[in-house]
């Protein structure tokens, strides 16, 4: 069987197991590929003792949530040395375990076929992940008008189920606070209106 080492840092010295130290690596492995053992090939200016640890830190978070490069860093930065946690970022980059593209699109597919948010709403989603700018216009350059056009309608007829009879002007104006609220641009709100005002199905 194979032998595994880790560090008491009680005793000072490294002890002698017969498997790994907990749970947590073996969700490491099977999350990262990593193994948290001598096995692991780390540079010689990374202590691997808090390369293990920042490794489990970050395989914690990463079970929880998706975080963006940024948001993993700086988690990271709050226990573990600058050189150490961007070293276990870079890795799990490498292994392709996070990715701000990957994060870009899962929260894309979240805002507008879950939420049936606006380009705007979901913009402020990735923003909020620190997702860099380049990516989140990248991501969003290529939604399909005609599906911002169906959310914007379903927003607006789930708010005109909760609003009294009004007149025109005064319904409009809540449909559009109501929409932009919603993260969608003022083209797509106007067309929303004329269709429901014009089809008359308020």
């Amino acid at each position: 069987m194979k032998k595994f080492y880790e560090y008491d840092e009680k005793s000072n010295v490294f002890m002698q197991n017969e498997k790994p130290k907990s749970k947590i690596d073996k969700l490491v492995k099977n999350t990262t590929g990593i193994s948290l053992d001598e096995s692991y090939y780390i540079d010689d200016n990374i202590d691997r003792n808090e390369f293990n640890r920042a490794m489990r830190t970050a395989t914690r978070i990463i079970s929880r949530s998706y975080p963006s490069e940024k948001m993993l860093r700086e988690k990271l930065y709050k226990k573990y040395s600058y050189e150490t946690s961007d070293y276990v970022v870079d890795k799990l980059l490498e292994s392709q375990v996070i990715g701000d593209f990957d994060l870009a699109f899962l929260l894309l597919d979240e805002g507008l076929f879950f939420k049936k948010y606006g380009t705007r709403r979901i913009k402020d989603m990735m923003r909020k992940k620190f997702i860099p700018y380049e990516i989140i216009e990248e991501v969003i350059r290529d939604i399909d008008s005609d599906i911002l056009f169906e959310n914007a309608l379903y927003h607006a007829k789930q708010k005109i189920k909760n609003v009294d009879d009004e007149d025109r002007f005064s319904l409009q104006k809540k449909l559009s606070n109501y929409l932009t609220y919603r993260g969608f641009d003022f083209s797509i709100i106007n067309k929303v209106i004329d269709h429901l005002l014009k089809e008359e199905e308020y």
